[in-house]
């Protein structure tokens, strides 16, 4: 959300609230209010947290940390509501484990994947959200 600090001021009704707003560090701060009609020019800020952006298009990063041992963070976004599958499989093709698969609104995920039954070995991981598929290599080092 950006603001345009020349013309941001705005009348909130039923709330009383006079706003002169600017951008800082991801918040909104409110620094006029109107108390009994009297204008309170610096008075008490009030901060509200900027919205969390949907993405644009389906982002599918490298899993965190890699190499790992036993546990790593898979991490994606998507921009639209959608099945989502995250797969684990070994390098022969055959499934380790689900991690995902179920409905998702848009937004950005991180799911945890504990490989400690698993031995050292490269695995693959395969995200699969409406028509978008794509699939990346991690490395279990025990």
């Amino acid at each position: 959300m950006n603001i345009d600090v020349a013309n941001s001021f705005n009348f909130i009704k039923n709330i009383g609230f006079y706003t002169i707003g600017y951008e800082h560090l991801y918040s909104i701060r409110y620094k006029t209010v109107i108390i009994n009609g009297v204008y309170m020019i610096g008075g008490p800020s009030v901060g509200i947290s900027k919205p969390d952006q949907l993405p644009n298009n389906v982002a599918f990063l490298q899993n965190y940390p890699n190499p790992f041992n036993p546990s790593t963070k898979i991490s994606f976004s998507i921009p639209t509501r959608g099945y989502v599958k995250l797969i684990v499989y070994d390098l022969l093709g055959k499934e380790v484990k689900t991690l995902l698969s179920e409905e998702r609104n848009p937004g950005s995920y991180e799911v945890n994947f504990d490989a400690a039954g698993l031995s050292s070995g490269t695995y693959v991981y395969r995200l699969q959200v409406n028509n978008f598929v794509d699939s990346k290599k991690m490395f279990l080092l025990k």
